[in-house]
């Protein structure tokens, strides 16, 4: 097929792969300790809570959801220590 004077056909023996993309999931990101540990301090003082167990717990919820969406590997999950 040609649209003006480009040709949408490939050329011969070009391979077209497709990728399928999974519906929520979405290519590894990466970020440190440091930087997780930065944002969710930032979260924390704009919450206005001075719960200290909430604040253990939040940071437990907060790490799982970055697992989930991808921002850090199983690995670094299960190995980031409780800072608080």
């Amino acid at each position: 097929m040609t649209v003006g004077k480009v040709s949408t056909k490939p050329p011969q023996g070009t391979k077209i792969v497709y990728i399928k993309r999974v519906k929520g999931i979405q290519p590894m990101r990466t970020t440190t300790k440091a930087q997780a540990l930065e944002q969710f301090r930032y979260n924390w003082k704009v919450s206005g809570s001075t719960d200290i167990v909430a604040k253990r717990e939040a940071w437990g919820i907060f790490t799982d959801e970055l697992c989930r969406e991808g921002y850090i590997t199983m690995k670094k999950y299960e190995s980031w220590s409780n800072p608080f």
